[in-house]
């Protein structure tokens, strides 16, 4: 076995690369050297069992079929006819197995309600019950107490796809079986994908039906049965090339993909960069009219001094606007002193006008009668017919003289009080003027001394020019930067793919060779007697020579197929017990072998040959249905056949 380490420095080795990055990729792909190769572990199936009600030409008939007491060695299962029902055993068998059917008739599929299968792994005893409610199963997987008690369970299951799921986990478990890695591409227009195959494809391998082109399971495609063949043979660092290769193949897929993608964007790129090269003559044509931090420094001390300029005459309109404000209000109160005295002159010579004119005919207080005497004392003395006072005799040209310079005086005085508040409007708005004057100054000095802080203007504006010439290598870039990242990757998973080949090659060249002569004597005693030789691949291909002549697998005929098929498996085992490596679980089911044959004589002797292959290996069990039952039972023990004859069904 070669460490993780060791493998690495090889793969390194080959790239001259260091030996930390190597390590990395590879365990971040999980591509490392698997431990000593696990135990084999049979499988034995002990009892299988079905029953429901059959509807055949409007009838309905239950029926149930049981079958225990299996042990290893090789068990048949004949009708005189077909479509009688032997299949179906095998095929119940793979369901239980499977946790999904694989070739079960639908028809007969609807007619059963209830499957128990019991197994056992080396020395481990397990049951699977399910019954059918709507044709979905519902049940159980358990395991046999040690002491016989009652059985413990594992995993209840209540649709196909959970059935399935608890078979395929317990059975990879069990085995100690990896996923199968292999890359396929389902369409010429698609990507190929890297499909990842479970239990499902190992138990296909354990079934031989028809006679098809390949000498492992049912898939032709994705090179799966290739890998069957290795992990079945324990051939060594087989699942280490097969995750190799699998991981390879989809960096090379992602290479692909980038430079699509480089191709597909080249065009966005372009408008971009066209656009960025426009930014960066712009930021050139900024950097190249700079200053540097003393341009900076003097621009800052002239702008001092402008803004000292507006600051002056801001104050200047501060101290003249103030002024024309108690200047206004001192004109306006003289103005209004002036209209009130004008005022009381006017209504002085309305009330005297007033009061001359009134004929009193008593005292205004007492209300005392004014006589004769008063009266005429008032027209020829003067004297006030009412108090007796005398009264002054004014003319009325000197009040209304007096009256006409009040009114003048007002009016001057009130033009001069809304001149001086004109002249005060303009001084406040000359006041606003200069605080914006000021604030704008201001800001430009602010914006200067933020420049000095944050740094030279030109080596800032350098570096803005060298971002915009950045990103345009980035867009120039970028794609290639993604392809050649994916090429790196996929050159050291190259590299250890090849390495990885390198160690399965050498590791397996003997075991091949034993391999190719199992299957050279096995075939013959299977019935090619021409057999002369047996080349089996990695990949699972087979040249053989039959007389004189070299052909490969898929050129022989049905019947040279099949017993090419069940001789690879049973080689594969006989290696197994020898070495003590291998997976395959040993246990084969092979359906309907007499119909790639037309001699009796030729079904009989590779029934008796696979009966004396089952007895020389101890865990090997072999189940055959055939629609042939006199050589069945020419060469089975009958206590290990179930035959049906006279067109009768066996269940």
């Amino acid at each position: 076995m070669i460490s993780t380490t060791e493998f690495a420095q090889r793969v390194a080795d080959r790239l001259d690369r260091p030996l930390d990055e190597v390590l990395l990729t590879l365990r971040e792909r999980s591509i490392l050297p698997s431990g000593a190769p696990p135990r084999p572990r049979k499988l034995l199936v002990r009892e299988v069992a079905f029953s429901g009600i059959k509807a055949l030409d409007g009838a309905e008939t239950p029926f149930e079929f049981r079958w225990q007491g299996l042990r290893p060695g090789l068990w048949g299962i004949a009708t005189d006819a077909n479509l009688r029902g032997k299949s179906t055993i095998l095929e119940v068998m793979l369901w239980c197995l499977r946790g999904r059917p694989k070739g079960l008739q639908d028809a007969v599929r609807a007619w059963i309600r209830e499957v128990a299968l019991g197994f056992q792994i080396d020395g481990d005893v397990y049951r699977i019950e399910f019954r059918l409610e709507e044709n979905v199963p519902i049940g159980v997987l358990s395991r046999g107490a040690p002491s016989g008690g009652a059985p413990i369970e594992i995993a209840r299951f209540e649709s196909e796809d959970e059935f399935e799921a608890i078979m395929s986990d317990f059975m990879m478990s069990a085995f100690d079986l990896s996923e199968l890695q292999s890359r396929q591409k389902y369409s010429h227009d698609t990507l190929a994908q890297t499909v990842s195959s479970g239990w499902v494809a190992y138990s296909n391998a354990l079934h031989i039906a028809g006679s098809l082109p390949i000498l492992l399971g049912d898939q032709v495609f994705g090179g799966l049965a290739g890998r069957l063949l290795q992990m079945f043979l324990g051939v060594p660092h087989a699942e280490l090339t097969m995750m190799a290769l699998a991981a390879s193949g989809e960096e090379r897929q992602a290479e692909q993909q980038s430079q699509r993608r480089a191709d597909l964007d080249r065009g966005t790129d372009e408008e971009e960069i066209a656009e960025l090269e426009r930014q960066l003559e712009e930021a050139k044509r900024k950097r190249d009219a700079a200053g540097t931090v003393g341009d900076v420094v003097a621009e800052a001390i002239a702008q001092g001094e402008i803004v000292a300029t507006a600051l002056a005459g801001w104050t200047g309109a501060v101290e003249a606007a103030s002024e024309l404000e108690l200047t206004a209000t001192e004109l306006e109160r003289a103005a209004d002193d002036a209209t009130a005295t004008m005022l009381h002159v006017d209504h002085a010579i309305k009330a005297k006008r007033y009061f001359s004119g009134l004929d009193p005919v008593c005292c205004p207080r007492c209300q005392r009668p004014i006589d004769s005497d008063r009266r005429t004392r008032e027209v020829d003395e003067g004297a006030c017919s009412v108090c007796a006072t005398q009264r002054e005799q004014e003319e009325e040209a000197t009040a209304l003289a007096a009256l006409e310079e009040a009114i003048r005086h007002a009016e001057e005085a009130k033009s001069a009080a809304e001149e001086a508040r004109r002249r005060h409007t303009d001084a406040f708005v000359a006041l606003r003027t200069a605080e914006n004057e000021l604030a704008i100054e201001r800001r430009k000095l602010e914006e200067i001394e933020q420049r000095r802080v944050t740094g030279d203007p030109r080596q800032n504006a350098e570096i803005v020019v060298a971002r915009i010439e950045g990103r345009i290598e980035e867009r120039r870039a970028r794609g290639l930067a993604r392809i050649e990242a994916h090429r790196e990757d996929r050159s050291l998973l190259d590299a250890a793919a090849r390495e990885a080949k390198k160690l399965r090659a050498e590791a397996s060249a003997d075991l091949f060779t034993e391999l190719n002569g199992e299957i050279l004597v096995l075939a013959q005693r299977l019935g090619i007697q021409t057999l002369k030789n047996v080349e089996v691949s990695l990949n699972a291909t087979m040249r053989v020579v039959i007389g004189e002549q070299e052909t490969n697998f898929g050129r022989l005929t049905g019947g040279e197929r099949l017993r090419l098929r069940i001789a690879t498996v049973i080689a594969m085992l006989r290696i197994g017990e020898r070495r003590g490596v291998g997976r395959h679980p040993g246990l084969i089911l092979i359906d309907s072998p007499g119909d790639e044959e037309i001699v009796d004589e030729n079904v009989t002797e590779m029934f008796r040959e696979l009966d004396r292959l089952a007895s020389d290996l101890e865990h090997l069990q072999i189940f055959v249905a055939s629609a042939r039952p006199v050589q069945i039972e020419d060469s089975i023990p009958p206590e290990r056949l179930r035959i049906a004859t006279g067109g009768a069904f066996l269940w």
